[in-house]
């Protein structure tokens, strides 16, 4: 079977058929979610978040994280928008996002903490910290500047 392409019968004649596969709209989503992550835009970012019911939201966030893991500037970016530090296209302009710089350290650094799993961006230009113990284990450079709030 070649990939993409999916066997269906044919109502007709009862004949299988190759057809090409139609992506779920899920999938449509998460690569629209992914294109608009990739090229910086905010305000796209928003339609189609604030369209969606929570459950159809929270897939789609996992699939785009799925798809972005390897490209880090692209994925604290994200952490970024989700943090409300990003909420234009011209806050791009601005040559230093402290919230994205900050999530980048945690994907880089030593056991490498992943959003949305070890921290999740938070509205107000915050970073939750969830995974501790992940947390503590980076090297003291890495943290000397975060500040801990209880």
């Amino acid at each position: 079977m070649l990939l993409g392409y999916v066997y269906k019968l044919r109502p007709n004649d009862k004949q299988f058929i190759m057809m090409p596969e139609q992506p779920s709209t899920i999938n449509h989503l998460i690569q629209q979610v992914v294109h608009h992550v990739q090229s910086r835009h905010p305000e796209a970012l928003d339609l189609v978040f604030d369209s969606l019911p929570v459950n159809i939201n929270e897939q789609v966030l996992t699939g785009t994280l799925a798809t972005i893991e390897k490209d880090i500037d692209t994925l604290s970016w994200f952490c970024g928008y989700f943090a409300g530090e990003i909420n234009h296209s011209e806050d791009n302009e601005v040559p230093r996002h402290p919230i994205t710089d900050l999530a980048k350290i945690f994907i880089e650094a030593g056991a490498g903490m992943q959003p949305f799993i070890d921290f999740t961006p938070y509205p107000g230009c915050r970073l939750v910290i969830a995974n501790t113990a992940k947390f503590e284990s980076l090297p003291v450079s890495n943290t000397s500047c975060c500040e801990a709030r209880v």
